[in-house]
């Protein structure tokens, strides 16, 4: 199935990279700050006939798959959900920036068991399996298992967004302004999806990321990324959490670290 996931995501990245730095359609979703693109649902499409087309070729009943897709997509299948985020990272897409990403995750029977994350401007491809750990493959060279590392807050730098809701926004600065002093530094790329993988990275020193609402089709993915990598979701009070992969409508707001980070930030999220 990992094989499949891929193909998918190398092909939406295909197809993504056409529409990058040329004009397209924009279109505001809720404000100027929430926005799809016409390569966010050409992606979505390319996503979804390539994983039903392989599966179907596997003799897969077309019945049993099934898709949660960021734009517009929800369609029920009695055994194979994929969770899709054809473009995460829109913004940075429409502004210019190479900091997108493209996320597949496949549940059986509401389980996840697989996940890819593609960053198609770099080739490179992050993907998991249940079980059997988290890996990194760029361009030309071999797979590189992925690890989240536990650290002193003084040596971490966090991964975040910052939110366009108010409520959202009004606790996340309550927190910043408690941590800062206390890390190596905050950065606000624009793609949790990326985030993500770049916490289970180990050629790097983001140990924590950040976000206060993410839906489904932000986290699928990397939530079996980062758990095949030792790490974990936590709520704003230090809790462990899992995903519902079943879900559309429920929303997250997590920190994702080495579980010895999380204890260590438990303090000031009990404290905002």
């Amino acid at each position: 199935m990992r094989t499949i996931l891929e193909k998918a995501a190398r092909a939406s990245g295909e197809i993504v990279l056409s529409y990058f730095h040329k004009e397209s359609h924009i279109v505001r979703k809720t404000s100027h700050q929430n926005l799809v693109t016409a390569a966010d649902t050409a992606s979505q499409q390319q996503i979804k006939e390539t994983i039903v087309r392989e599966l179907v070729a596997q003799g897969i009943p077309e019945q049993e798959i099934g898709f949660i897709g960021e734009e517009h997509l929800e369609q029920k299948g009695t055994k194979h959900s994929f969770i899709i985020d054809p473009l995460d990272g829109t913004n940075n897409f429409a502004s210019g920036l190479d900091y997108f990403s493209i996320s597949i995750a496949h549940a059986v029977e509401g389980v996840p068991t697989e996940a890819v994350i593609y960053w198609p401007s770099r080739e490179i491809l992050y993907f998991a399996e249940a079980g059997k750990g988290a890996f990194k493959c760029a361009k030309g060279e071999s797979p590189v298992r992925l690890r989240v590392k536990d650290e002193l807050l003084e040596n971490c730098v966090i991964f975040t967004y910052i939110s366009s809701q108010p409520h959202w926004r009004n606790l996340f600065f309550q927190f910043i302004e408690k941590i800062f002093s206390r890390v190596r530094g905050i950065r606000v790329q624009g793609s949790l999806c990326l985030d993500l993988v770049h916490l289970c990275d180990v050629e790097n020193a983001t140990h924590i990321t950040l976000n206060f609402h993410g839906w489904l089709w932000d986290v699928a993915a990397g939530y079996l990324i980062v758990k095949e990598s030792g790490g974990i979701f936590a709520d704003l009070k230090g809790n462990e959490i899992q995903v519902d992969y079943s879900d559309a409508k429920k929303q997250y707001s997590f920190v994702a670290a080495h579980p010895n980070v999380i204890k260590t930030l438990a303090p000031f999220f009990q404290a905002s």
